[in-house]
């Protein structure tokens, strides 16, 4: 939930989905995490938009929006 609301799931993310790392880092919802101990995952994010959920391997960085804003969490399988 982000200020009251709740962002729309809009994909399973490749790195095509944000401008750059810094635009991934600053999608990031900071909870139990800081951007400093996920930066790793820009690394291990597909470089391609996926097809289908098995492309993504074994992470899986999952995308919202919010008012045009990108939020993103993360899941390993």
């Amino acid at each position: 939930m982000v200020d009251g609301q709740f962002p729309v799931f809009e994909c399973i993310a490749s790195a095509e989905d944000f401008l750059d790392k810094n635009d991934f880092l600053n999608s990031f919802l900071e909870e139990d995490q800081t951007k400093e101990e996920i930066e790793w995952l820009w690394d291990r994010l597909p470089q391609k938009k996926l097809n289908h959920y098995n492309e993504g391997g074994d992470i899986s960085v999952y995308l919202f929006s919010l008012n045009g804003k990108k939020y993103w969490i993360w899941d390993a399988n």
